[in-house]
């Protein structure tokens, strides 16, 4: 559904996006009605996506309580573990973070809440050997911004300022699953990303100047976040938004009913209620809105609305 109906008209979403949601909706009640004749509307629209992460995870690694916290999805004491580095990496505000082309799409405190959807379905979070060996013998200078690591691994932020001296351990783990990479040069990664080695040397090196100067003239990222891509070898943390639905979709009248290409026949009998019709409230030309909650709104009024309408066509039988 996403590579055959994500837009790359206004943005690059074509693609598969990761999912933090109920994976058994897979599209295929509006593939049935696309089949049959349905219309879309603004079904090319950037999904909807709050939080970012790692494509892959570890659980081999140890696991330590956090005293006198409660994971925010568990209800539990909040635990940590040196597995969820590259997940901690790949939303960290002090990083580089670019798109699958090599260039830099937001501001990285925005990558682990809100901004992530802009790079596509892929990103790529960019570490020197020099920043690596810190994070190893101090720990994080800063934590994970939005909520990406209570939803995601383990559900909980690795603590910062704790040394951490299983890093390289752990990268090495995740570079056998398939979902960090390393290389000598710069130029090197980016072949190993499939990108333009030139378009990533310009990247890191226009970033590194932003870095001295503590002026970032393309995002605007603070001076606090910004540090230099220093000494190889070098590693590429990969990243996914994480959507929670497609926005866009079937093609709706006023009484919910689905419409047929045209924009004007109903398809009788045929419904289409929350984020299956919620492309009517949108464009594909902006994101799907920054705060939370516009989809359940949606889905409660639509559902209920939809509920008297489908249960009043039914009687009437």
């Amino acid at each position: 559904m996403e590579e055959k109906y994500l837009s790359n008209e206004y943005y690059p979403l074509k693609g598969s996006w990761k999912h933090y949601g109920m994976h058994q909706n897979d599209g295929k009640m509006m593939e049935n009605a696309i089949s049959i004749g349905a219309g879309t509307y603004n079904i090319g629209m950037p999904p909807m996506v709050h939080v970012a992460g790692t494509t892959d995870f570890l659980t081999n690694f140890p696991k330590y309580e956090i005293p006198g916290m409660i994971g925010r999805m568990t209800g539990r004491p909040a635990v940590w573990t040196p597995g969820d580095i590259p997940l901690d990496m790949v939303v960290a505000s002090n990083s580089l973070a670019v798109n699958q082309k090599g260039e830099r799409f937001t501001s990285e405190t925005g990558v682990g809440m809100l901004d992530p959807w802009k790079s596509g379905a892929r990103f790529y979070s960019i570490w020197s050997d020099e920043q690596i060996q810190k994070i190893k013998e101090e720990g994080f200078r800063i934590a994970p911004e939005g909520p990406a690591t209570a939803y995601l691994g383990h559900q909980a932020p690795i603590p910062v300022n704790t040394p951490l001296p299983e890093t390289y351990e752990v990268l090495q783990a995740a570079i056998d699953k398939g979902y960090v990479y390393k290389a000598d040069t710069i130029a090197d990664l980016a072949k190993q990303l499939n990108m333009d080695p030139a378009t990533l040397e310009n990247t890191v090196a226009k970033y590194n100047e932003y870095c001295e100067t503590g002026v970032d003239l393309d995002f605007n990222k603070p001076a606090e976040f910004l540090d230099k891509i220093g000494s190889g070898p070098y590693y590429a943390i990969t990243g996914a938004p994480y959507c929670y639905s497609t926005c866009g979709g079937l093609d709706i009248n006023v009484n919910f009913n689905v419409l047929k290409a045209d924009g004007e026949t109903p398809i009788n009998g045929l419904y289409a209620v929350g984020t299956d019709s919620m492309g009517v409230l949108f464009t594909e030309k902006k994101p799907y809105v920054t705060f939370g909650g516009a989809a359940q709104g949606w889905a409660f009024t639509s559902g209920y609305l939809a509920g008297e309408i489908v249960a009043e066509y039914v009687s009437n039988k």
